[in-house]
């Protein structure tokens, strides 16, 4: 087995994802994927953590009294912008799928700080679901992708526990925000064959690529909280510099 990986290192050498420029880092950050000149040029986020809204549902559904109405916590790693936008439309709508493990690997660095100071890892990756027939014009779901990847980075298991029940227009399509809220409303469920009180008392990440409205990461965060589970959000990228993003 090392002297295969010998091989491939000689004939197949690792390269930068986004520059082609020859790698010597061999071990397991984003550096496996991306050259120093090419990190440092990428748009991090300064404060990574999101805060998204919990009153923009209708009162009616609001009156819920399984509906825990607190703020869902999402962390973004990068700004939506500059690359990190070129490799995310690529990833999405190119076929470009081996983004997904540099992307994945940013992700697990975020993860990894979090546990790190909090002693503790979370239980379980859900991976934002897909429709169906967005998925068989696709052939993937790219949220799956960055999950798979992230999970294997941090060893911690992936859950595709949650699905669409609802065929949605793009968020990006959405002109307004209300028109973006009334798209994704009621458009999630959970898999009621899964045991879900295995995850009781246990802390799951709801994965997805963009935060746009933040609306899609709401409202299907809002099953789980109706199935009494702790949830909260890790996004690649979401907002501009030049924006606020206290609430989305």
């Amino acid at each position: 087995m090392k002297f295969k990986r010998l091989v491939d290192q000689l004939l197949f050498p690792p390269c930068c994802y986004l520059c082609s420029r020859l790698l010597s880092h061999q071990g397991k950050s984003h550096l496996r994927y991306i050259c120093p000149q090419c990190l440092s040029s990428l748009p991090f986020r300064a404060n990574s953590i999101l805060s998204l809204p919990a009153d923009f549902f209708p009162p009616s559904e609001e009156q819920d009294s399984c509906w825990n109405p607190k703020p869902v916590p999402v962390q973004a790693v990068f700004y939506y912008e500059g690359v990190i936008r070129e490799i995310l439309l690529r990833l999405k709508f190119s076929g470009c799928t081996e983004y997904g493990r540099l992307l994945g690997s940013f992700m697990a660095t975020k993860m990894k700080a979090n546990y790190s100071r909090s002693g503790s890892r979370p239980a379980g990756i859900v991976p934002m679901p897909l429709s169906p027939v967005r998925y068989r014009q696709r052939g993937y779901n790219q949220a799956e992708l960055l999950a798979k990847h992230l999970g294997d980075d941090i060893n911690v298991e992936v859950f595709s526990i949650a699905k669409r029940v609802k065929e949605t227009q793009r968020q990006s399509e959405m002109r307004s925000r209300e028109e973006r809220q009334r798209n994704v409303n009621g458009a999630f469920e959970l898999d009621s064959d899964f045991p879900l009180d295995y995850f009781k008392g246990k802390q799951l990440i709801l994965v997805d690529d963009v935060l746009t409205s933040g609306f899609t990461m709401q409202v299907c965060a809002k099953s789980f909280r109706q199935a009494g589970l702790n949830i909260s959000g890790l996004v690649v990228a979401a907002g501009h510099k030049d924006q606020v993003h206290n609430a989305m």
